[in-house]
């Protein structure tokens, strides 16, 4: 019974990431715009099956997973006192996610913080191998290029489905395209990439993830997503100094004919088509206006929002392009400071982990997923977009239900947080 349940949760962790990629089409099917409720409601069941099998409650839990479940708490006692204040004129309370739904802010914002906490709750208790993580890392790299595609096709409406969609958007620029929601999330395919690259899969898999590389880097080239081009080349040059799986020869060498197959295929889908010229000026070195918006975000507080925050849903649609000052505008200083605790403690330990163990390519692939949305969280809302959240999310679910698996290893907390629970 339990290997049919662990099969359903993992088939389901599957279908979510398969899914959130195509959310573009959200709208056009109905009900199933709610289809990320259904599937959390889904690892609902499937933990409380699972805690019900083991027949033993434990009364120990980890401090990151700790520290996960007291945010949304601490969040729906800060929606009691939340004065519903807007600190930015612009956008509607009212109208933050569909039109023909009209919720009270707060919902929407405890929503996000619940959303996908049975995920990573279930995983924490069920365990995840490392099988499985070459399996979700290979399903990520497989759909994002289809993603990509049919992306491009829902936006260039006369168009055909093929590669030279890409050549199309090329010259149009990058203005119609999501680079700040959708553009971000495939940065974590890019991550699995390049992880399984490096590990030993077959020469026909290494080709299409190859081939998926390449679709990505150039879309997202295009799209004039900066944020997204520097944090893959972090993560390049994280698995080539810190992974000594390989030779670092041999990583160059690899890494050399990536970058060249990338650029010749970039040439030929180019060859007919002209680049816009407000991308060159982009990355040229136009105007950058963030740190501005980050400083202007901080100057709108007070002495007492720094300590209590200005309200939860003081900020939605607008902001400062930023989440930790977004979550300080709204909470405060000491509740932001625990909703990002759980992935700089998780990230550092794998850091720590791959220090000691440069042959273990699984543990720095974790942690640059859950360096995700510490990343991320500089330049946007990775926890709240409807893109992004569940990559956000994820790292943090495969570090735990890892280390699950293996408790012996530097990972386990000596020093566990007491509450009542079999998590």
């Amino acid at each position: 019974m339990k290997s049919i349940l662990d099969k359903l949760g993992l088939y389901l962790l599957f279908l979510i990431i398969s899914v959130i990629p195509f959310h573009f089409w959200a709208s056009d099917f109905g009900i199933f715009v709610f289809y990320r409720e259904i599937i959390a409601i889904g690892f609902f069941i499937l933990l409380i099956s699972n805690l019900l099998l083991h027949r033993h409650l434990s009364l120990r839990i980890r401090k990151e997973l700790f520290f996960i479940i007291l945010f949304p708490i601490l969040l729906c006692i800060a929606a009691l006192y939340d004065p519903m204040i807007n600190l930015y004129s612009r956008g509607s309370l009212e109208n933050i996610t569909n039109d023909a739904l009209t919720l009270d802010p707060r919902i929407y914002v405890l929503r996000n913080s619940f959303l996908y906490l049975p995920m990573v709750l279930y995983f924490s208790n069920r365990g995840i191998t490392e099988n499985e993580i070459k399996q979700i890392a290979i399903i990520s790299v497989a759909i994002a290029p289809f993603s990509i595609l049919f992306y491009l096709l829902n936006i260039l409406e006369e168009s055909a489905f093929s590669i030279f969609l890409l050549g199309e958007m090329s010259e149009i620029g990058g203005g119609v395209i999501e680079y700040n929601s959708y553009v971000p999330y495939l940065s974590f395919p890019v991550t699995s990439g390049i992880f399984l690259l490096l590990d030993r899969q077959s020469m026909a898999l290494k080709l299409l993830i190859l081939l998926s590389i390449t679709i990505v880097s150039i879309f997202v080239f295009l799209s004039s997503s900066r944020q997204t081009l520097l944090l893959i080349a972090i993560v390049l040059l994280s698995f080539l100094l810190l992974d000594q799986s390989s030779k670092k020869t041999t990583k160059i060498i690899m890494f050399s004919l990536v970058a060249f197959v990338i650029f010749g295929t970039y040439e030929f889908i180019m060859s007919g088509y002209d680049l816009n010229e407000r991308l060159m000026q982009k990355y040229s070195g136009g105007p950058n206006y963030r740190f501005e918006t980050m400083s202007d975000g901080l100057n709108r507080l007070g002495f007492l929002d720094y300590i209590k925050g200005a309200g939860l849903t003081s900020v939605l649609v607008s902001g400062p392009h930023n989440d930790y000052i977004r979550w300080t505008q709204r909470v405060g200083l000491f509740i932001m400071i625990i909703g990002f605790i759980p992935y700089f403690s998780a990230a550092y330990k794998c850091f720590i982990k791959t220090l000691n163990d440069r042959n273990d390519t699984v543990t720095c692939y974790i942690g640059l997923a859950i360096f995700y949305i510490i990343y991320h969280s500089v330049f946007g809302y990775p926890r709240e977009d409807a893109y992004q959240a569940v990559w956000s999310f994820l790292g943090i679910t495969l570090w735990l239900g890892y280390t699950k698996n293996n408790k012996d290893s530097i990972f386990s907390n000596k020093r566990s947080t007491k509450v009542v629970s079999a998590i």
